[in-house]
Formats: structure tokens, C-alpha cells, sequence
């Protein structure tokens, strides 16, 4: 496996990148990125920066797989199920009680953990004709990937998530083996409309009261975490919440004055200023 790409050789990949694809890498954390990009060039079978920017204004289809392997994955469902329990118990029903719909956004979606979660808690708690869910992925590749079932290993560590969510249900109820994979019952999906990504918040979904973007911040310097959280604070209604993950916080004055934390444990904030 490759090393590692140097700073030098990332800086010119992320100028290509966003002059030829309109995409800007370079306010990511950039150890982290420069540690994707490398896994990312030997899983392509490649030998260096250069070759892998070749491929990439070359071959149209490989920007599309390059955006799927540097991507940040949730890895679990019902990953920190204390969280989403105080989401379920909690940000949920007071939700339900202040809206007629329930609008769910989760940008940035990778492996379709996250999305499986929210809608199984919905199902639970008699909220999926309530609510609509709207699930953005930045790669073509990952729109596809995540309906293409979990391995059985997954499952079971995303079974034992659940039980300590809620001990009395059943998870298994929620999805079928097939082939040596584990499949998630498409009802599951019914109220989910699948888009793609857009760094643009004339374009992205408003009038939010709940958006998932659970521990992708920390994977960004503060200029981009700015950005993103201005997007994210436009799209969502005021009242409505933002659940970032436990690893995150919100530290910018100016973003912060528009929120109210909830739990400062599980990293839920309330939204309380008005467009």
C-alpha cells in the first residue's frame, strides 16, 4: 500500500479537482484527506498523485468512484444509541406535536446506516406517513451502494446497537438474509427521497426540522465548517434541530448564537433564531 501522498502533491490534486469538477477538498482536514486519497490510490490499483489525477481527467466514471472512497462513512446503525434514543424519547414526538409534517433532512449520506436508523425509529413510534426524509449523497456510486445489503458480520453489530435502543423489539423484523447478505425491508424507504449533494442552499431541501449530519465536522478546518454550518442553519426551521454527533460541537460565536443545545452529551442544538 502507498505510504502516503505528500502536501505538496494533495494541494495540486484538490486545484485539479475543483477547477475541473467544481469541488473544493481544500478546507478538509488535511491529514485525514491526504490518509483517504492514499487508501483511495491503492485501492485503484495506482502508483502516485499523478497517476490517480490522469485517471481522474481521463476517465469520467473514476471522479464518481474517487468521490465514494474519500468519502466520510457512518459505520453503524443505531451507532451511540443513547443518542438516538434522547431523538426518539425526546426531539421526536415534540416535533410531532408542532408539525403536520416532520421534515428529516441527512446531507452528505454515505452507507445508509443513518438513514435506515431514523426510519426504523419513525416506524416504531408511528411517525412514517408524519414525516418525510430527504437522504443527499455527494457520489453517484454511494446513491446505489447503500440498498445493496450489509454483510452478516455488519448486521450483527448493527443488531446489537438496536437492542441497547430498545431492548424489546425484535431487530431481525427489519430486514431479510439473502445470498450471505442482510437486506433492509424496502418499506423501510418508502417516505425517502434519494438526491444528490449540492454545496448550494438555494438548492438544498428548507423548511428542515431535523437534520443528521452526525461526525463529518471534525474532518473539516473552521473555514469549511463555517460554510457548512451556515448551509445547514438555512435550510433548518426555526425550532427545528441539528444533531452533529457526539464527537462535535459548535464553536463559531457567530453560528452558535443561532442555536440552543438540548443535550450537550449526545450534541443535539435547537435552532432559536428566525430567517
Amino acid at each position: 500500500m502507498l505510504e502516503g501522498i505528500s502536501y505538496t502533491d494533495t494541494k495540486k490534486l484538490t486545484a485539479i479537482i475543483k477547477e475541473r469538477f467544481n469541488l473544493d477538498f481544500s478546507n478538509y482536514a488535511m491529514s485525514s484527506f491526504r490518509h483517504r486519497v492514499s487508501v483511495a490510490i491503492s485501492k485503484f490499483n495506482l502508483v502516485s498523485a499523478d497517476s490517480l489525477i490522469e485517471k481522474l481527467l481521463n476517465d469520467s466514471y473514476m471522479f464518481d468512484l474517487f468521490l465514494k472512497e474519500v468519502s466520510i462513512y457512518t459505520t453503524e446503525m443505531f451507532r451511540d444509541p443513547s443518542a438516538w434514543k434522547y431523538i426518539s424519547e425526546t426531539v421526536l414526538p415534540k416535533l410531532a406535536s408542532q408539525n403536520e409534517k416532520i421534515n428529516i433532512w441527512l446531507p452528505e449520506c454515505t452507507s445508509g446506516e443513518d438513514i435506515y436508523t431514523i426510519a426504523i425509529i419513525l416506524k416504531e413510534l408511528g411517525l412514517t406517513q408524519k414525516s418525510n426524509i430527504t437522504a443527499s449523497f455527494i457520489s453517484n456510486s454511494l446513491m446505489t451502494s447503500f440498498s445493496q445489503g450489509y454483510e452478516i458480520k455488519k448486521m450483527e453489530l448493527n443488531k446489537s446497537n438496536y437492542l441497547r435502543f430498545n431492548e424489546k423489539n425484535d431487530f431481525s423484523e427489519y430486514y431479510s438474509i439473502s445470498n450471505y447478505k442482510a437486506f433492509m425491508n424496502s418499506d423501510l424507504l418508502k417516505n425517502v427521497s434519494i438526491e444528490k449533494f449540492l454545496i448550494a442552499p438555494m438548492i438544498n431541501p428548507t423548511m428542515v426540522n431535523l437534520i443528521i449530519y452526525r461526525n463529518k465536522l471534525i474532518f473539516f478546518n473552521s473555514i469549511l465548517q463555517f460554510d457548512v454550518l451556515t448551509m445547514l442553519t438555512n435550510s433548518l426551521e426555526c425550532g427545528g434541530f441539528l444533531f452533529i454527533g457526539a464527537k462535535e460541537n459548535i464553536i463559531n460565536p457567530e453560528m452558535r448564537k443561532h442555536y440552543k443545545v438540548i443535550s450537550e452529551h449526545e450534541r443535539i442544538y435547537k435552532r432559536i433564531s428566525k430567517n
